[in-house]
């Protein structure tokens, strides 16, 4: 344990230093990952108001951000949360991906969770291990077409539209258009910092389906796409665990 002192902060407010602090502290905890191998946290927080000689302690909670219902309104049930269990104590690489998916619900930048959850998705159809030269299908069994070319089950997209078809989840419209936006953003993100940075993108047909979406987030008001990734992965998560168990 230790503490970082800030000797001097000049504020409008309590809170803004606080804010500054916490910012910054975070900041040197992560430096220290790389240093230490250590994840520490801030856990509480002391800001000493110098015209008032006046303290204020603000202990540090991240918050809570899931389902705010309980029991079965929420969905919970007892032999659920045993299936799950069972399912992870069976697979190390499956607790894994619920642990990636937790960090996902953690990530305080929307941005940086289509990394963390695409992620998932490219983990989960590579345990699929499809064969490159095979046919793309569609939920109808038809082949995927690239102009005059079958598409292959080769790369994160077409492999990550065959996991959802195999599941059965969504359709080849839907699917295709969510799957091809999601690597867009998170293409977006890994290279440039942040969606909204999708006009560097280099692959042209990849911007244009980051546009498609950003456009379409920028007048809805929400990220819906986001939303239903987040959903989607869960939802693979959830059927993985019941599999395994």
């Amino acid at each position: 344990m230790c503490v970082a002192h800030f000797p001097n902060i000049h504020a409008s407010s309590l809170e803004e230093a606080r804010d500054y602090c916490r910012q910054k502290t975070e900041s040197l905890l992560l430096a220290y990952s790389l240093i230490r191998d250590a994840a520490g946290e801030v856990f509480e927080i002391v800001v000493v108001d110098r015209k008032s000689g006046q303290s204020t302690k603000y202990s540090v909670s991240g918050s809570y951000t899931g389902n705010l219902l309980t029991g079965q309104l929420a969905g919970e049930s007892s032999e659920t949360m045993q299936t799950l269990i069972k399912g992870m104590a069976a697979d190390p690489l499956s607790e894994f991906l619920v642990n990636l998916y937790k960090q996902g619900r953690q990530e305080r930048n929307p941005d940086f969770q289509y990394l963390r959850f695409w992620q998932i998705l490219e983990i989960l159809a590579a345990s699929k291990n499809y064969d490159e030269d095979a046919d793309l299908l569609d939920y109808q069994g038809q082949e995927m077409m690239d102009g005059s070319n079958i598409r292959k089950c080769r790369g994160h997209v077409h492999t990550v539209f065959a996991l959802f078809r195999d599941e059965g989840m969504g359709s080849s419209i839907e699917t295709w258009r969510n799957v091809n936006i999601w690597y867009a953003f998170r293409s977006a993100v890994a290279h440039y910092g942040g969606v909204a940075r999708f006009g560097a993108l280099s692959r042209a047909n990849v911007r244009v389906w980051a546009e498609r979406g950003f456009d379409e987030i920028s007048n809805a008001g929400h990220d819906k796409y986001l939303w239903q990734l987040k959903e989607d992965v869960k939802m693979l998560l959830k059927r993985r665990l019941v599999r395994m168990g």
